[in-house]
């Protein structure tokens, strides 16, 4: 806004005086007219409507206007704007150039993420026209993980979801917990698989994984009833395109495990100083032999472990019908000696449709082998002047003589 405020006097006869006055104004006028411009337009959606209450804003200026009803705006430029940006929830924020012109129709591109549908009870529906609380995972975020049980997958990944693991063993359970510790009896929640009820995730091969919700309010129950009291976990698995296309995957990934600490244990010739002294405060008189072995227990209980992980998928199918079929090898050695997980999935899904009918299959085959060293812990309070082994004896073992 520009405010001009004169206070003219003059001693000239007034009609002399009138028609400079008259060109001086008008002169006034036409300079600011010129010092500024009116952008005005329509802000639509991809089909043609316009978006109520959308903004635009001048860059590097604070002006800016919001869209009527229609999707109608008009906004006064600054000298030398040529920038605006236009935004709307829902939409990507666009940048336009002007380039001089005072006229504009501006489209905005609706945000994906409102379009991507979700699993919900028995059906799906669009996250947009969602009501409650539901966490989601791709199952391609899965994919690049190298993990024996599908469920540590999700650790981190999920806002409002707690996922414990039950120690570092090869493919140990994990406990998940979607409202705390809700329950006298147990806390952990209802997975639906493919819409078949079951009590966890741990058979599941991650790669086979289409998507992951998670009901996490009390609106899932009007559903599953009392058990989803812990909330409920939701998974699809894949199932094939249907652009005609046969597709075959195969992925490999190998790694390597090992302690990243070690306990600073005493060894065989400190063990025995330090238990001789203990004998010469007590006044035994026993003292220990200086020749003694030397055995690190711990440096013999772990070690490095390999993790191998293949598989194989085929995948395809048209309009009317889809399949997908894979294979899944597993193999962890544990670092620690003697323990160890291996698990062989199998997986045969389909779809058919008949007309407004549809037809969903799913086979699942899976074997798994848990090898477990129960002895571990115990290392740590075994005399480090004991031999690993002794040939002599039976069976080999070791055993203190004093």
């Amino acid at each position: 806004m520009i405010l001009l405020n004169y206070s003219l006097r003059f001693n000239y006869p007034n009609r002399m005086i009138r028609p400079f006055l008259l060109f001086f104004f008008l002169s006034c006028s036409c300079f600011i007219a010129v010092g500024q411009s009116t952008l005005s337009g329509t802000i639509v959606d991809e089909f043609g409507s316009g978006i109520t209450g959308a903004r635009i804003v001048v860059v590097d200026a604070q002006i800016g206007a919001i869209a009527d009803e229609e999707g109608n705006f008009t906004l006064d430029l600054p000298v030398g704007s040529n920038e605006v940006q236009v935004s709307f929830y829902g939409y990507e924020m666009q940048t336009v150039q002007l380039n001089g012109r005072t006229q504009l129709t501006i489209t905005l591109i609706s945000d994906n993420v409102l379009d991507e549908v979700v699993v919900v009870g028995y059906g799906t529906q669009k996250k947009s026209d969602l009501v409650g609380s539901v966490a989601s995972i791709d199952g391609r975020d899965l994919k690049a993980l190298v993990v024996g049980n599908p469920t540590s997958a999700l650790q981190g990944k999920m806002a409002g979801i707690q996922i414990e693991n039950n120690g570092g063993a090869p493919g140990g359970d994990a406990n998940v917990f979607v409202r705390g510790v809700s329950s006298l009896t147990n806390s952990f929640p209802l997975y639906v698989i493919d819409g078949t009820f079951a009590d966890n995730m741990n058979f599941l091969n991650p790669k086979d994984i289409e998507s992951i919700e998670v009901l996490k309010d009390a609106s899932s129950a009007a559903i599953y009833g009392s058990r989803a009291a812990n909330g409920v976990v939701i998974i699809s698995t894949k199932r094939g395109s249907d652009d005609g296309r046969t597709r075959i995957s195969f992925d490999s990934r190998i790694g390597v495990e090992s302690a990243s600490k070690m306990l600073d244990l005493l060894n065989g010739e400190e063990f025995t100083r330090y238990r001789n002294q203990l004998e010469t405060n007590d006044g035994t008189g026993f003292v220990l032999p200086s020749n003694l072995p030397s055995t690190d227990w711990q440096d013999l209980s772990l070690n490095s472990s390999l993790i191998q992980d293949y598989g194989l998928s085929i995948s395809g199918g048209t309009e009317n019908a889809k399949y997908f079929i894979s294979g899944n090898f597993f193999d962890q050695e544990g670092i620690l000696v003697g323990s160890g997980f291996q698990r062989l999935n199998g997986r045969a899904n389909s779809q058919f449709k008949l007309g407004k009918l549809t037809i969903n299959q799913s086979l699942s085959l899976v074997q798994s082998d848990l090898q477990q060293n129960n002895w571990f812990g115990f290392d740590g309070a075994t005399a480090p002047i004991l031999a690993e082994s002794v040939p002599g004896n039976e069976g080999g073992f070791e055993a203190p003589e004093f």
